[in-house]
């Protein structure tokens, strides 16, 4: 088929136009390449880090000393200077002796003052001492006096509770007894041919124990017909005592009713009273008028009352519940009283425990006040001593200046070294005065001689006690030598720095000699290593690297970037081992850049 002239034209046209638009095309990337930046890549690596660290050393003397004079000195001459040698009896420098002599004049002024002040103050302290003396023996007696007082209250106390305690339990005998003889009243009236009412005698019960009598009572006691058992009384009671007829239970009787010993028709009987209830009596009428008001006395003298009184009320009251209570029956009212007494007894109990709980906490308190003053007066005792001493302290110290002052002005100023040595430090200026730090530091010509370092923070990373550096130096011949110097001890200063002592094998050396130590030290494998031009940091302690990576565009495959951060476990000057999830041994990482990059940008790869 044959093209016709226009068909013709119009294909060479669209040819044209095709090469026209690849050549636009290949124009226009080339364009935008050429903005792109170019980076260079490379990839991670496994290995180990070298550690190189260089410092440098200076020579000096394991001990040094110090000259020393008392500050505030004018300073006439300087004989020595930094690195001079010295000899022992030699000139180290002079002190002017016109300025010297006027300071001692004003110490020796200052150490009478003091003495003066000092005989004033032992007169006053004689004077302190002897009254804070009194006062100490004050205390001391008044310590004594409250604990000889605290006991007694005590030992009232702790009479009246024990008094508390036997009227309860001499009540509850006499309860006892009085049911013992009502049953045994109602079963005599039941025995056939036994007594009756108002018979006049009274059948011996089963089982009556015989009353204890003292001596005196049963000296003068008198009775007739069968009667019952009465309580031994006081001797009043019982010198006057009289009984007849048939007589059944009756409470104990004050001592005025027993001193009066009186009783017509039928008398109850006494229920027999032991001799605690004498020593009972005895011990509630010696509680003191103090104790008596603080109410442990009112209730024990409640108890002895209460004991000593009838329960039933008055006499006529009595014959009557009495008659009931030999005709077998007890008075509901009598009962009622009985309980009533009980309970008051053992208040009373209650009472005279919680005053002698009372008196063992005031006498606690009242103590340890006493003691607390004591203590208080004899600590003053002690301080009053304490100016003086200061003040001999402070003479003395001035004395043993004064000596040290008057011995270098009769050596006419002169400071003489001790032994022989070598001027390290010298802060002394002619016409100066001297300060409280050491003047001259010199070191002894034949003392040890150690090297001096100073590491850096990172430095000191790799570095312990008992390093060995690589040694190099130029000797005082001007020969190079080689040798080696070994860490002995490190001290880490407040900028962070380290300084380390180091001793070493080429004592030729003089002091002050500089000497160039190095360190080298080979890490463990890291898997993931690079080039430490790959790291960038961002902020305090974050960091992160570029990785490029192959993606599709609207040119093409393009190359972009992106962060990957990371943690570097170990770095030297050329290389870091790191550790990354981002991070695998094929990754791009850009180690090299025309342009600062950021995260996602177009680059155009080099390399």
């Amino acid at each position: 088929m044959k093209l016709t002239k226009g068909k013709k034209i119009a294909l060479i046209s669209f040819a044209v136009f095709l090469a026209f638009m690849a050549v636009c095309t290949v124009a226009a990337k080339g364009i935008y390449a050429s903005g792109l930046p170019r980076v260079s890549t490379t990839k991670p690596y496994s290995g180990s880090l070298t550690h190189v660290i260089t410092v440098n050393g200076t020579v000096m003397q394991g001990q040094e000393y110090g000259v020393y004079v008392e500050s505030g000195l004018r300073v006439d001459t300087v004989a020595v200077s930094s690195g001079d040698t010295f000899q022992a009896g030699q000139e180290l420098f002079r002190i002017e002796t016109a300025d010297l002599a006027e300071i001692i004049r004003q110490r020796r002024l200052e150490t009478a003052k003091l003495e003066v002040q000092m005989a004033a103050a032992v007169k006053e302290a004689d004077s302190s001492r002897q009254s804070r003396k009194r006062e100490a023996d004050r205390a001391r007696e008044d310590y004594d006096r409250k604990a000889l007082l605290a006991d007694e209250q005590i030992q009232v106390c702790q009479q009246a509770y024990d008094a508390a305690q036997r009227a309860l339990a001499l009540y509850d005998q006499y309860l006892i007894e009085s049911e013992q003889e009502a049953d045994e009243g109602e079963d005599g009236e039941k025995l056939p041919g036994g007594a009756g009412e108002g018979s006049g005698s009274t059948p011996e019960p089963a089982i009556t124990p015989e009353p204890p009598e003292s001596s005196e009572s049963s000296a003068s006691g008198e009775g007739s017909g069968n009667t019952a058992p009465e309580p031994p009384g006081n001797v009043e009671s019982s010198a006057s005592g009289e009984s007849s007829g048939n007589t059944a239970p009756e409470p104990p009787e004050s001592n005025e009713n027993l001193a009066s010993g009186e009783s017509s028709g039928n008398t109850a009987p006494k229920p027999p009273e032991s001799n605690e209830s004498s020593a009972a009596r005895e011990g509630i009428s010696a509680v003191t008028p103090e104790f008596v008001g603080s109410g442990a006395g009112s209730a024990a003298g409640g108890a002895a009352e209460d004991i000593a009184g009838e329960p039933g009320g008055s006499g006529a009251d009595e014959e009557g519940s009495l008659h009931e209570l030999s005709a077998g029956g007890i008075d509901p009212e009598q009962n009622y009283n009985r309980q009533e007494k009980r309970l008051q007894l053992e208040q009373d109990v209650v009472k005279a425990a919680q005053a002698l709980e009372e008196a063992m906490r005031q006498k606690e308190d009242s103590l340890r006040d006493a003691a607390r003053l004591m203590e208080d007066a004899n600590a003053a005792q002690d301080a009053a001593g304490a100016d003086v001493n200061m003040l001999a302290l402070d003479i003395t110290y001035q004395k043993e200046g004064l000596q040290k002052l008057e011995a270098l002005l009769e050596a006419d100023g002169w400071v003489y070294a001790e032994s022989p040595g070598r001027v390290l430090r010298c802060s002394l200026e002619t016409g100066g005065r001297t300060q409280d730090e050491a003047g001259i530091v010199y070191a002894l010509d034949g003392g040890e001689r150690i090297l001096s370092a100073a590491l850096s923070e990172s430095q000191s990373r790799y570095i312990a006690v008992g390093t060995r550096f690589e040694m190099k130096a130029t000797m005082p011949d001007g020969s190079r030598a080689a040798g080696e110097a070994l860490v002995d001890y490190l001290e880490k200063g407040q900028d962070g720095t380290v300084q380390a002592r180091l001793s070493y094998d080429l004592q030729e050396m003089d002091l002050g000699q500089a000497a160039e130590l190095t360190y080298r030290m080979q890490t463990e494998s890291y898997s993931i290593c690079i080039s430490r031009n790959c790291v960038y940091k961002e902020g305090e302690n974050s960091y992160y690297v570029y990785v490029a990576e192959e993606r599709e565009g609207i040119l093409g495959t393009e190359w972009k970037v992106r962060k990957a951060g990371i943690r570097i476990l170990d770095e030297n000057d050329t290389a870091a081992a790191v550790q990354s999830a981002e991070l695998t041994g094929d990754s791009r990482i850009v180690a090299a850049t025309d342009k600062p990059l950021k995260d996602g940008d177009t680059v155009r790869v080099v390399q």
